[in-house]
């Protein structure tokens, strides 16, 4: 996705808090979809921030605190807490 400025340059102009939110505004749009910024896990009691484009893989493959059945139980766990349960 592209991420635009437009910025009236007139020094003259009455209307750069106009400008100012227009800018704001296509930041904000982009910042709410680019794969770069930092955001939190959604798996409950992870704390790690990761950039989105990589926060599926951690969500479902590698986050410790993600949901798992347990081989001897069958219940299921927060992958940390598994061998905790069971040693």
């Amino acid at each position: 996705r592209e991420f635009c400025y437009r910025y009236d340059y007139n020094s003259n102009s009455n209307n750069s808090n106009s400008n100012n939110e227009y800018i704001n505004f296509f930041y904000q749009d982009h910042l709410s979809s680019c794969s770069f910024k930092l955001v939190s896990c959604t798996n409950e009691n992870c704390q790690v921030t990761i950039q989105r484009k990589e926060l599926e893989e951690h969500v479902t493959n590698s986050c410790q605190w993600r949901i798992v059945v347990c081989d001897h139980c069958k219940e299921s766990h927060p992958k940390c807490l598994i061998q905790v349960r069971h040693n």
